[in-house]
């Protein structure tokens, strides 16, 4: 069961791709156009990724929209971020490595990043980081420098995102440490099996303090067309008091 969303709290919805059974279970929440783009995709990952992507999405809109998850329409931006036209309802999905994530919140948009830690990236990271954030990167003690060059990164991937852009807004175009200090902007990140970085941005574009709650759900996919969602931890957070934020 999805649970209904609530004001000023993100709720943060993942899964694996790892089972394949269920799709076929799954396929009527997809309209028309949305099946067209299932089909057109060559690799079967990708339209995993891209089903269970719009699955988790409709699912959790349509408590909160009073609609049958197939009634749902998504439409994308000039920038092609997906929204509803007409809601409240801010959503955001990513996926890497088998792990698909969908982020929703009320009233503020909002942009969702997982990354998969595996590769060292913290040479890959000079060409799209700030002067600031890489001297921060590399002051990190050696053992720490590779995991926090992922949550930065999925820090940063989220920003854009959620200011409705995405990769059209340069990631050395912004310095996370300037983006703390603005009252409207709220940065979460976790790890997520210890083996993926989790981060989600919520900007509301008011002048006024963003403070919300989190709460994450794993979904289980345990047969054709049975789900078990876990109950979520909830994380109660006011607006980036950044002492100790940073490792």
């Amino acid at each position: 069961m999805f649970l209904p969303l609530r004001q000023n709290t993100i709720d943060i919805y993942y899964t694996d791709t790892f089972s394949k059974h269920w799709q076929n279970s799954m396929l009527h929440v997809l309209n028309k156009e949305e099946l067209d783009v299932y089909h057109r995709y060559g690799l079967e990952e990708r339209k995993i990724e891209f089903l269970l992507g719009r699955y988790l999405v409709k699912n959790i809109c349509s408590h909160y929209l009073h609609k049958k998850p197939q009634e749902i329409i998504i439409t994308k931006n000039e920038y092609g971020k997906p929204y509803l036209p007409g809601s409240d309802v801010k959503f955001n999905i990513s996926h890497s490595y088998g792990v698909v994530a969908c982020a929703a919140t009320i009233g503020a948009e909002i942009g969702v990043d997982i990354e998969k830690i595996s590769n060292d990236i913290t040479g890959v990271v000079k060409r799209f980081f700030t002067p600031k954030e890489i001297d921060y990167l590399f002051n990190l003690d050696p053992g720490n420098k590779n995991r926090e060059a992922y949550r930065l990164w999925t820090m940063k991937e989220a920003y854009i995102k959620a200011i409705g852009k995405g990769l059209f807004t340069p990631l050395d175009s912004f310095d996370l440490f300037d983006l703390f200090g603005e009252y409207d902007v709220f940065f979460y990140s976790t790890e997520l099996n210890a083996d993926y970085y989790l981060s989600v941005v919520r900007k509301n574009g008011k002048n006024e303090e963003n403070n919300a709650s989190v709460r994450i759900f794993r979904v289980v996919i345990e047969c054709i067309g049975w789900l078990r969602i876990t109950f979520p931890w909830l994380i109660p957070i006011q607006n980036k008091k950044l002492e100790g934020y940073f490792l």
